[in-house]
């Protein structure tokens, strides 16, 4: 697998040049490493409005992932009710492992409850809400298997 600057590919592809078969491979190794690149740094920042009921905001492939780091911010626009939290998540082959840690919220109210679960290789993030409709906001990072 050749991994190449894009800068470089780029002036493959743009010169007017014929690419050759190598940098067709090369361009296809280059892009399949950053989108796993970036699925495993970040490129999971989603916003997910109006949840009323416990829902799966997020799945991970246990056979892809081992470690995963979310960013969560839950929030109740209403009640101008919010919650940062940070959640790390193993999986050991068997169990996946989790904890939630430096959460922090702007008033007494819980804006709603962040949990896991495990079935068939793969790990289910589910939100459940307190006050609704409320809105989720993440980013997540991992480590590979």
């Amino acid at each position: 697998m050749a991994i190449v600057p894009i800068t470089t590919l780029k002036t493959k592809f743009e010169t007017g040049d014929r690419p050759t078969q190598q940098d067709f491979v090369d361009l296809i190794d280059t892009t399949s490493y950053r989108a796993d690149s970036l699925g495993g740094d970040g490129n999971n920042s989603v916003t997910i409005n109006g949840i009323e009921s416990p829902l799966v905001f997020d799945t991970i492939d246990t056979t892809v992932w081992r470690t995963v780091k979310y960013l969560l911010q839950l929030s109740h626009a209403g009640s101008s009710s919010y919650r940062s939290t940070e959640i790390n998540l193993v999986f050991d082959g068997t169990n996946q492992n989790i904890t939630e840690y430096g959460s922090v919220k702007n008033n007494a109210s819980d804006v709603g409850t962040i949990s896991a679960s495990l079935s068939s290789g793969t790990i289910s993030m589910t939100v459940t809400p307190v006050l609704t409709p409320m809105t989720i906001r993440y980013y997540r990072t991992g480590l590979k298997a």
